[in-house]
C-alpha cells in the first residue's frame, strides 16, 4: 500500500502532471475503509475548483499556484492552496498513515497565496521523505530518538529454508554451543517469535552495557531458500555507528565466507543493502590479541607523557602521512592505504572546536577513497599537547582524546595516541581500544615514502611508553594518488 502512495506522492512532489483518473484507480486498489466524504475529497484532489494560477508569462504552476478564495471548494477552506500539498495532504491523513494533528499542524503546516514558493517546496519535500520513512515502518522496529543511526538490508538465502535461517539467528542469541557476539561482545535477547515465526524483534545491549539497539527480521519464502528484510535502529540520539547497527543484523546469520562463528548452521546468502550509512564488515568480528600470562601485575597501565613544549601551530603547518596505525572501528585494515592527515586552524564553531582535521585513506585499489572531515581543540587541561577530537556537529562531551606522546619536527615524525592506554596485553604492555574513543594508535611522519629507521626508531619511543606494537600494521604508501592540497 504504501508503495503506490508513495509513487503517487512523488508525482506531486516532482511537479509531473498527475492523471487523477490513474491516481484515484490507484488508490482504489487499496481497499482503503473510505468514507464517502473521504472518497469525495480524494477524488476532487487535482481537479477541485482549486486550479493553478497564472504566472506571469501566462504558464499554470502545479506544485506553487494558489486559488482565489471564492473558487476554492469547501473541502480546501481549512488549508490555503497550494494544490499538490492539499492533495498529497489529504491523501496521507485520509488513509490513516497519519494523524491529522500531527502531520497537518506540524508538518504541512497551512499556507497562503503569499506564501515564498521555496517555502511550499520545501514543506512538500519534508512530508516526501516523511512518507518514505514509513513506508519502512513495518520493516523497521522503530525508535525512541527521532533523530538516531539505523541499518536496513535485505538478505538472501537460495539454499536454505527459512526455518533453517530463523533457527540459526534463534540459537546464536541463546549461544548455543557456545557462540558469543564477535562484535565487541555484546548481550543478544529474543524478544518475540520462533523458528516458525515470519517476524523476529530481537535486541543488543552493547558489551559495557551503556546503548541497547533493537532489530527485526522479515522472513518471507523465495523458491526454495529464503528472504529476511532486517533492520536495526539505535535507540538513542546518534547520526554515526560506525557500522553497529549493520553488524547488530549481520552477525546473527553471516558464516564462514565472512569468518563469522556460527551455532549450528553455516549458512550462505548474498546481502543487498537499503538505508545503511555505515558497513564495514570488517568490524563485525573483533579480532582480539592473545593475552599473555604475563600481565602487568596490578591490570594498570603504564602512564604515558607527551611531548614536552608542544607548539600546535607547527604540528599542523604540514600534512602527515601515516605508516603505522592500530586497527579501530572506524579505520579497519583494509582502508590501510595512502593514509593521510592534514590540520588547519578555523573560526571557532559553536561547540568551541577551532581545529579542521582532514583524514583521508584509500582502499587496496587506491582509488576507491575515504575522506573523514572532523573537528578539535585543545582539551581542559593546561596540556597543549593534548587535543580531543570529534564530528564537528558534535559538542565537546561526545569528543575523544588525541594525544601527541612524541614529536620531532626537524627529524619529521610524530607518535599520536587516543589517551591514555588502559588494556593491559603482555610482558607489561598494553593497548587502546578499538572503538570510536579512547581507541587508536599512529605514526606520523613528514615525509610520504616510508624510511624504516625513522619508523623503527618512533616504535622504539612507542614501547618505551608501555604500549604492546603488535598491534601496529602497516599503512602502504606507495603509488598513492597526488595529496588534494
Amino acid at each position: 500500500m504504501l508503495e503506490i502512495l508513495l509513487e503517487i506522492c512523488q508525482l506531486w512532489y516532482s511537479r509531473v502532471e498527475l492523471d487523477e483518473r490513474w491516481a484515484w484507480s490507484k488508490v482504489e486498489s487499496l481497499n482503503l475503509p473510505l468514507n464517502g466524504e473521504v472518497r469525495r475529497k480524494i477524488r476532487r484532489g487535482g481537479s477541485s475548483p482549486c486550479r493553478p494560477r497564472e504566472d506571469n508569462e501566462g504558464k499554470g504552476d502545479r506544485l506553487y499556484g494558489g486559488c482565489d478564495d471564492h473558487r476554492r471548494s469547501s473541502v480546501y477552506q481549512e488549508y490555503s492552496g497550494v494544490p499538490a500539498m492539499d492533495q498529497c495532504r489529504d491523501l496521507l491523513w485520509n488513509t490513516g498513515l497519519v494523524t491529522r494533528t500531527f502531520l497537518f499542524r506540524a508538518i504541512l503546516v497551512p499556507t497562503s497565496e503569499k506564501t515564498q514558493p521555496t517555502i511550499a517546496y520545501l514543506t512538500m519535500k519534508v512530508a516526501y521523505a516523511l512518507l518514505a520513512t514509513l513506508a519502512t515502518a513495518n520493516t523497521c522496529p522503530g525508535s525512541k530518538s527521532f533523530i538516531h543511526a539505523s541499518c536496513s538490508l535485505t538478505a538472501t538465502f537460495s539454499s536454505s529454508s527459512c526455518e533453517e535461517v530463523a533457527g540459526e539467528i534463534i540459537d546464536r542469541i541463546n549461544g548455543v554451543n557456545g557462540w558469543k557476539d564477535p562484535h565487541n561482545g555484546g548481550t543478544y535477547t529474543l524478544l518475540s517469535g520462533s523458528t516458525t515465526s515470519n517476524v523476529l524483534d530481537t535486541q543488543r545491549v552493547t558489551g559495557d552495557g551503556k546503548y541497547t539497539d533493537l532489530h527485526r527480521f522479515t522472513l518471507s519464502s523465495e523458491g526454495a531458500g529464503c528472504k529476511v528484510e532486517a533492520c536495526s535502529e539505535s535507540q538513542v540520539f546518534s547520526i554515526l555507528d560506525f557500522s553497529t547497527n549493520y553488524c547488530n543484523l549481520h552477525d546473527l546469520y553471516c558464516g564462514s565466507q565472512d569468518g563469522c562463528p556460527i551455532a549450528k548452521e553455516d549458512l550462505t546468502y548474498s546481502e543487498s543493502l537499503g538505508s545503511c550509512r555505515s558497513h564495514d564488515k570488517s568490524t563485525c568480528v573483533v579480532k582480539k590479541i592473545k593475552v599473555s600470562e604475563e600481565t602487568v601485575a596490578d591490570g594498570k597501565c603504564k602512564q604515558v607523557t607527551t611531548v614536552k613544549d608542544f607548539k600546535l601551530e607547527s604540528f599542523i603547518s604540514k600534512p602527515w602521512f601515516i605508516q603505522q596505525q592500530m586497527s579501530i572501528s572506524y579505520l579497519p585494515e583494509s582502508e590501510n592505504y595512502c593514509v593521510s592527515a592534514r590540520y588547519a586552524k578555523q573560526k571557532k564553531t559553536l561547540f568551541g572546536w577551532d581545529i579542521a582535521v582532514t583524514n583521508v585513506a584509500f582502499e587496496s585499489d587506491k582509488s576507491s577513497k575515504h575522506q573523514g572531515n572532523l573537528c578539535a581543540t585543545e582539551d581542559s587541561t593546561s596540556d597543549p599537547a593534548k587535543l580531543e577530537v570529534a564530528p564537528c556537529f558534535l559538542p565537546k562531551f561526545a569528543s575523544g582524546p588525541y594525544w601527541v606522546l612524541e614529536y620531532n619536527e626537524e627529524e619529521g615524525y610524530a607518535l599520536i595516541s587516543g589517551g591514555q592506554p588502559s588494556l593491559p596485553t603482555k610482558e607489561g604492555l598494553c593497548k587502546n581500544g578499538n572503538g570510536v574513543n579512547n581507541s587508536g594508535l599512529w605514526i606520523f611522519t613528514r615525509q610520504q615514502a616510508r624510511d624504516d629507521a625513522l619508523v623503527n626508531k618512533v616504535r622504539g619511543l612507542a614501547k618505551a611508553q608501555g604500549f604492546d606494537l603488535d598491534v601496529l600494521n602497516d599503512v602502504d604508501q606507495t603509488g598513492c594518488p597526488a595529496l588534494d592540497l
